[in-house]
């Protein structure tokens, strides 16, 4: 299980608190072998202050900088890569696209 938080000085921002809950909202509807699973949206609280955090499936395997910090990437290996994350490229960004397409690369 992995654990997505919301930092505290961000849940201040109602604006950025409502993206974030949309994200698990949209997220968890969503059933796709390139999207980590949803299990819920949690109202904690770190520091005194309340936020939300985002559990998931957790998905073991590199991120996709820790690809690019091993240094240049082989052309055919680039092209698979781009290959799995045109699946998922609308995802990455809310950081809950699975790294599974990353593990052959450990």
């Amino acid at each position: 299980m992995a654990v997505k938080l919301l930092p505290p000085t961000f849940a201040e921002d109602a604006e950025r608190r409502a993206r974030f809950e949309r994200e698990a909202r949209v997220l968890a509807g969503l059933d796709h072998p390139g999207i980590a699973s949803i299990h819920g949206l949690e109202e904690v609280e770190t520091a005194g202050t309340g936020s939300s955090a985002i559990v998931m499936e957790l998905v073991e395997g590199l991120t996709l900088a820790e690809v690019i910090a091993r240094g240049p990437v082989p052309a055919g290996e680039a092209l698979d890569l781009a290959a799995a994350m045109s699946h998922t490229s609308w995802t990455t960004c809310c950081g809950c696209a699975r790294s599974t397409e990353w593990s052959r690369w450990r």
